[in-house]
């Protein structure tokens, strides 16, 4: 793989570039030349017709929507898991402070809440 990507060798396999259009797989192409003074520069790309708009199919594509959607669904997926393991983690966590924390400090928690409650009750 290492020889192709030094030959500038790719491919655009189907079916993932199956609905790129002709003028967007050119750009591309200019822009993997291997040899820096023959790649596309900043305003060969902004001159580019793919850039500008000139000749792109106007189209939907159906598959486009939908692998949108999925990708969206996956990522709040995602955050939503990555949220819950992390306040379990907290909880393990709080809760192990508190079985480690040294005798006094259990004293004083246990005598705050004592107070705490004595005050309650009084007022």
């Amino acid at each position: 793989m290492f020889q192709l990507i030094k030959k500038g060798t790719f491919e655009f396999p189907s079916p993932y570039w199956d609905d790129i259009s002709e003028l967007a797989k050119d750009l591309i192409r200019k822009l993997l030349v291997v040899n820096p003074s023959e790649r596309m520069d900043a305003d060969g790309i902004m001159a580019h017709p793919w850039i500008k708009g000139e000749g792109t199919p106007r189209e939907e594509m159906p598959g486009v929507l939908n692998n949108i959607r999925k990708y969206n669904a996956k990522r709040r997926l995602k955050k939503a898991s990555t949220a819950v393991l992390g306040s379990i983690r907290w909880r393990r966590l709080a809760q192990a402070n508190k079985a480690s924390a040294p005798q006094s400090t259990k004293l004083l928690q246990e005598s705050a809440q004592a107070n705490s409650l004595e005050e309650a009750s009084a007022q």
